[in-house]
């Protein structure tokens, strides 16, 4: 397996104390590799490897129509959740509330307030080019307070990271830079804090084929990741550039294996991991604290992580949205993650 790491920085500290782990299933600060199964009759099967041991997490919850939007939503564990077409987030057996629109891109994942709690999020005219407002309710299942804005139009991304490390989510956008009135085919990405509507981030993050993710930094600011992948008949390549939160690049990966992109704490430490992972199961982890690639594996089925971004396709999506077309059900838009 080829794995060629070109490190552009080599100035990090991390600090002595762990993440709380996203998709963690039984509380031991790791994450498990979990993944999800459409049954026969269109609901879902949810599995998990924890302590290297297969767990049903779930059967029956939700379908194949449904989105995902697996998060902290009571701030202790992680919870199964899904969003309908209609717009309504089911939280495992905590709540189900309505909080979407047509045209909307769903953002699952993200905590605005920085309560260790996920709120909900969607943004309308996806995959338009209409100017997008951005919809979050912060604390949805306790004492729900609504917050809107504009952002940028509906076909760039939207996704959400720390980027100033105060220890609170950041709504954020892309924009293609220009030159001479001519677009660069590279982007910026613009950040919002969201209680106070201000602008916080403005940065470039140059060619985007794949919505931006977050890596979670401790000790400030959060990361940003970007991939691309290519895929031949003779040739898989992902390629990972790691940045930071005023598009400084950290690190550039180079992996000879396409799969889906996640992100979470795979491994003891300080800073969260890079996996790559294939439908059979097999996958790789990039630990950015101590720069090594280890091997990893999933239970067979679609992996997912608790960032999800997703749309439901209508007759009026423009079919070059920035999105990719791919999603697991077939029937929407994917802006994260994709498997083969």
């Amino acid at each position: 397996m080829k794995i060629i790491t070109k490190i552009i920085i080599l100035t990090m500290s991390f600090p002595s104390f762990l993440l709380a782990a996203p998709t963690d299933f039984n509380n031991d600060q790791i994450s498990d590799p979990a993944v999800i199964d459409i049954q026969e009759d269109n609901t879902l099967r949810w599995e998990a490897l924890i302590l290297g041991s297969s767990t049903e997490l779930a059967t029956g919850f939700g379908n194949s129509e449904d989105h995902l939007a697996v998060a902290s939503y009571d701030g202790a564990n992680t919870n199964l959740a899904t969003i309908s077409s209609a717009g309504i987030w089911t939280i495992d057996q905590l709540s189900n509330f309505t909080h979407g629109a047509a045209n909307a891109l769903y953002v699952a994942g993200g905590d605005f307030d920085g309560d260790g709690k996920a709120d909900a999020a969607y943004t309308s005219n996806v995959c338009e080019s209409k100017r997008s407002k951005t919809y979050i309710v912060i604390n949805p299942i306790e004492s729900p307070l609504s917050i809107n804005f504009r952002t940028s139009k509906g076909y760039y991304y939207k996704t959400f990271l720390d980027a100033n490390g105060d220890g609170k989510d950041d709504f954020c956008w892309t924009v293609p830079i220009e030159s001479n009135n001519k677009l660069t085919g590279r982007f910026k990405m613009i950040c919002k804090d969201v209680q106070s509507n201000k602008k916080i981030a403005n940065f470039a993050v140059k060619k985007l084929q794949n919505c931006p993710l977050t890596l979670r930094n401790l000790f400030g600011s959060d990361y940003v990741i970007t991939y691309r992948m290519t895929e031949t008949a003779t040739e898989k390549e992902t390629k990972i550039t790691i940045l930071n939160a005023s598009g400084r690049t950290i690190k550039t990966l180079f992996v000879d294996k396409v799969g889906a992109i996640l992100i979470g704490q795979y491994q003891a430490g300080n800073s969260e991991q890079i996996v790559i992972a294939n439908s059979d199961g097999s996958g790789l982890i990039y630990n950015l604290e101590t720069d090594l690639v280890t091997s990893i594996t999933f239970p067979v089925g679609v992996a997912f992580d608790q960032s999800n971004i997703n749309y439901f396709t209508t007759d009026s999506v423009n079919p070059n949205c920035f999105c990719s077309s791919k999603i697991i059900n077939k029937n929407g838009g994917e802006c994260q993650k994709t498997i083969e």
